[in-house]
């Protein structure tokens, strides 16, 4: 028997991971969103946590895959085009061990696939993002209300 312990991602700042459940356990993120772009990644965190939507972010594939070791979302978001793992590869792993969790694509690249990957996505947006519709479409995907904030007005990509 090993006496290797296993460590959660570190906290890397008010975007990033969330450590490990541990003596100050939080519940499970609602959504994960993984992009290497930290103007991405802060823009949709803001927006989400503006709408009391509880997101963990990512900076790659390879943080995603470590922080899903510990956490199930209800929902991933994902870039496809990242180093060195892409998104493929984390669609690849959630559809072999979290078969249930449904993904968002989120790129740059006009439809950057075709059948029988459309399959394994509940849904596409090309960026920049139309931030009301995809706003909505998550509320959709994850069975919440309306805007929680109707008067407030929309965060501008940076």
């Amino acid at each position: 028997m090993s006496n290797r312990s296993v460590s959660s991602p570190a906290l890397t700042g008010p975007n990033e991971l969330a450590p490990a459940r541990g003596a100050t356990e939080r519940p499970d993120p609602t959504i994960l969103l993984v992009d290497d772009d930290s103007s991405v990644r802060g823009s949709i965190c803001r927006v989400l946590r503006a709408e009391a939507i509880h997101v963990a972010a990512a900076r790659g594939v390879k943080d995603a895959l470590d922080h899903l070791f510990w956490h199930t979302p209800q929902l991933v978001i994902t870039d496809l085009y990242m180093a060195p793992l892409a998104g493929w590869d984390l669609i690849a792993f959630l559809r072999s061990r979290h078969p249930g969790v449904p993904v968002f694509v989120i790129t740059a690249f006009a439809r950057p696939f075709a059948g029988e990957l459309m399959n394994e996505i509940a849904a596409y947006f090309q960026k920049p993002l139309e931030l009301e519709v995809f706003v909505a479409a998550i509320r959709r995907q994850l069975g919440v209300s309306g805007p929680r904030h109707s008067q407030q007005r929309p965060v501008q990509w940076q």
